[in-house]
């Protein structure tokens, strides 16, 4: 299921994001995502950010970091430098019930 990992409101900036998922079972379908100012953005699965090679450093604004399927850690960094002026919200779909889901998130709110 989805869940939400942190909730910020007012106006500011998101200076960098980093999400770590280490699941018990196979969780590549997995998806970190993030709502600014109601926006959904950027909704893909750990899976799909292999796929398109987002682990190829050639992304400015994400980069697949971790993408262990023996151990099942998943690890992305991104969101860097987006200002917000209402809030944003961090969310995590997982497809598994098992499973440790860690965010780093630096932001200012003004």
């Amino acid at each position: 299921g989805t869940s939400t990992m942190l909730t910020v409101t007012g106006k500011g900036m998101i200076y960098a994001v980093t999400v770590f998922a280490n699941h018990s079972s196979s969780a590549i379908t997995g998806e970190p995502y993030i709502v600014i100012d109601g926006t959904i953005n950027d909704i893909i699965s750990w899976a799909n950010m292999k796929a398109i090679n987002l682990d190829a450093g050639n992304n400015p604004f994400q980069e697949l970091v971790e993408y262990d399927t023996t151990n099942h850690t998943y690890s992305v960094d991104g969101w860097r430098n987006i200002t917000f002026e209402t809030g944003f919200v961090l969310k995590y779909y997982s497809p598994v019930a098992n499973g440790t889901v860690r965010m780093l998130v630096i932001y200012s709110v003004l």
